[in-house]
């Protein structure tokens, strides 16, 4: 919140999902949720992602390096 870039705010809500199997915080669902309000609301480019070689990931509108999401991963 503090920095006020949306693309940062949906990189760490896409982060923070997929890793709340793995790790635990207390009021995560609370965090994630006002992450989604912080995030782009078309989608932007993130973490180095560069334009032809980001994968979209829809429910965060943040585009980031096929690295960073997975190969292969339907999102």
């Amino acid at each position: 919140r503090t920095l006020g870039n949306a693309a940062a705010a949906g990189a760490l809500g896409f982060w923070l999902e997929r890793m709340q199997g793995f790790i635990e915080i207390r009021g995560l669902d609370a965090a994630l949720d006002a992450l989604r309000e912080m995030a782009p609301k078309q989608a932007r480019y993130a973490l180095g992602a560069r334009p032809g070689a980001g994968k979209l990931v829809r429910d965060w509108n943040v585009i980031l390096p096929a690295d960073a999401v997975g190969h292969g991963e339907q999102l």
